[in-house]
């Protein structure tokens, strides 16, 4: 049963007023523990719920974080691209990154982690980063961590767009054998190699200042 019912308009509002300079507050409690709290601090601050299910968060009037209905998740952005596969949008209007820090000075480690699913046979990739201009979307190279023949063993691949076709250029084989321009560099018994594939003329060249 509801301890508290309010019946309006359009728009029933709960008012809670402070004071010029105060943060109205919203607490919730179980017993006498309060587990939660949703507080006004700024012009233009509002925490709303969706009738779709949607969560905004706002500063300045800006949305600053959304979670969708579908469990993507918006940053800096009201318009999630949920349609594109992507469980987490960031967006901004100049740059954007990502900042893995830590506090500890002694010894710390920073990781990305990519998990895919991959069965003996199945040579595809498990992680993809994907580097795209903007300017008529369009996909300029990828750098991909693949499994190979068995589920355990990895690659990785370093494939630029040429035009016309995303190709690998460059795969580090798990054995170590390095291929520049093919995706099977040659392996030799007992010996690491680096296998050099033009469509034309392949040249290696090594030089010194000195």
């Amino acid at each position: 049963s509801s301890m508290l019912h309010v019946v309006g308009g359009s728009d029933a509002a709960i008012r809670l007023q402070g004071s010029d300079t105060g943060s109205p507050a919203l607490n919730f409690y179980q017993g006498t523990t309060c587990r939660g709290t949703i507080m006004y601090k700024d012009t233009g601050d509002n925490f709303v719920m969706d009738s779709d299910g949607k969560v905004t968060l706002q500063t300045s009037s800006t949305p600053r974080l959304v979670i969708t209905n579908a469990g993507c998740v918006g940053i800096g952005t009201n318009a999630v691209a949920s349609a594109c596969g992507a469980e987490l949008d960031i967006f901004s209007s100049a740059g954007t990154g990502i900042v893995l820090r830590t506090s500890n000075t002694s010894a710390a480690n920073a990781s990305l982690v990519g998990e895919g699913y991959r069965a003996n046979g199945d040579a595809e990739q498990v992680l993809q980063i994907v580097g795209r201009n903007k300017n008529a979307t369009v996909d300029l190279g990828i750098f991909e961590v693949s499994a190979e023949a068995k589920h355990c063993l990895g690659s990785l691949e370093f494939k630029t767009f040429d035009g016309s076709s995303m190709t690998t250029k460059m795969q580090i084989k798990s054995d170590g054998n390095i291929g520049v321009g093919t995706a099977t560099p040659i392996s030799l018994s007992n010996q690491k190699s680096v296998t050099i594939h033009g469509s034309s003329v392949a040249r290696l060249d090594m030089r010194t200042d000195s």
